[in-house]
Parts: C-alpha cells; structure tokens; sequence
C-alpha cells in the first residue's frame, strides 16, 4: 500500500498528466470551434488565444495574493458564461474560451509540477558526528574520530561515539585495561568486536571513568584492533559487520555498558 501511494505521489508531482490532459482539451475546443455547427468569428478565434494565455497565467505563475487570483477566476468564469449565452452573437466563442480557459488550466498545473519536482533539492547526505560533534566531510570525522580514540584514557576520557545517519560505532575503555567495541547499521542492533580465536570465559575488568565492567577476555581488544574497526566503519558505516569478527545479540546487547 505504501509503495503504491509513493508511485502515485510521483506520478501526480511529474504533472505529465495535467500536460496532457489540458492539451487534449485544448486542441478539442479547437476542433470544437472550426468544425462544430457554429459561426466561427472573431471573437472566438481571440477567445481561443486569451483562453489558454488566461489559464496559464493564473495556475502556472498565480498572484501573491490568494483574493487576486479569486476575482481574475470569477471573472473569467462570468466572461464564458456571457459568452455560452448569447451564441447568436458570439458563435463558439463560448466554447473557444472556456475550452481554452480549462485546457491552460491545465497546463499551468503541469507546468508549475514539472518545475518544482526539477527544482527540488538533492537530499544531503547525513553529517559525521564525532562525540556529538557535527562533521560535513569523511576526512574531519576520521581525523576527529582518530584523535579522540588516541585519547582515550579508560578515565576522564573512556568513550568515543561515532554516527553516520543511523550507522553508530562506540568504543569504550582505555589503553591500560583494553577496550571494548560496538556497531550498528539502524542504531537498534549491535555487534560487538570478538576475538573468537579465543575460547576462555575468564572475565576481564575493563575501566569506564568511575564505573568498572567485568567484560569476557574474548571482547577485549588492543588498540590495534579497535584503530582497524574504526577505520573498517569510516570507510563504510552500512556495512553488515562480518560474523567472523563481530558477535550479534544478546552478548552485543548486554555488553555496552555505559551506552546512551
């Protein structure tokens, strides 16, 4: 349902169809006039000009003021029914204007769509944001991001955050006790870094400024690995973590301590 109302949105923002409706309407009213069982005068060969030009005017370009544009409407509405009421004098000049007034209606919608779906800017691409820190280019989050990872001390200084739309990376600890590493591709699910090379439970304490986690040894990881896995997320923040090195649920989950 929602992808049918997304297509449909799209169709009517294309304004394609106001186009060729108001042209098939238009081009009606033209046979209409030189064809049909009426005079064909002067006055319906001009209504056929001013008709479109009328039209156009008001649904392509419009006036500032709403109330404007209501009365020049009302108007010309008044004018096509003087017109289609005295056909003895005018001919098919009623049908000329108000056939032209629909059509350049018309017209004037698709054309004032066209443009605004030409005009709408390019999405921008998410900003970096580096312990809250807002970045418009890859190169100053990785710098930020490297600068602050080199920082981390377990103590005043023990976590770093970096978010890429919906894309997070978070690590946390120090040098002295190691460090702790997690992604997520939504903000929602978590992988943690593992070593799965190692099989011990042994349990390992790992400094969070004034708080202190009891982390499995296999979660625990040197700066070597934490500096790789950053730069692995700066380089593509929405890839799927690889199962080899990241462990997913219920672990990933409970172990981030101190997260937001």
């Amino acid at each position: 349902m929602n992808r049918t109302a997304k297509k449909s949105r799209s169709k009517q923002e294309s304004g394609l169809g106001y186009l060729v409706l108001g042209s098939a309407i238009f081009f009606g009213s033209v046979a209409l006039v030189f064809l049909g069982q009426f005079e064909v005068t002067s006055v319906a060969v001009a209504a056929l000009v001013a008709g479109p030009v009328v039209g156009i005017w008001l649904f392509r370009f419009g006036m500032r003021q709403a109330w404007v544009a209501l009365v020049c409407l009302v108007g010309a509405l008044i004018v096509a029914f003087v017109l289609l009421t005295n056909v003895d004098d005018y001919g098919s000049a009623g049908v000329a204007w108000l056939g032209g007034l629909v059509g350049g209606s018309n017209i004037g919608v698709g054309w004032r769509a066209g443009m605004k779906k030409q005009k709408a800017p390019a999405v921008k691409k998410s900003a970096w944001l580096v312990d809250g820190r807002k970045f418009d280019t890859l190169a100053g989050a990785r710098q930020a991001a490297e600068t602050a990872l080199r920082a981390l001390d377990g103590k005043a200084k023990w976590r770093l955050t970096v978010v890429q739309g919906t894309a997070r990376f978070e690590v946390a600890g120090g040098p002295a006790s190691g460090y702790v590493c997690h992604r997520s591709v939504d903000g929602r699910t978590w992988a943690v870094l593992a070593n799965q090379d190692l099989a011990s439970d042994a349990m390992v304490e790992v400094s969070m400024g004034k708080a202190v986690g009891a982390l499995p040894r296999r979660l625990v990881q040197d700066y070597g690995s934490v500096s790789a896995a950053l730069e692995a997320f700066l380089r593509a923040p929405k890839a799927v973590p690889a199962a080899t090195q990241w462990v997913t649920g219920a672990e990933a989950e409970g172990t981030r301590l101190g997260a937001n």
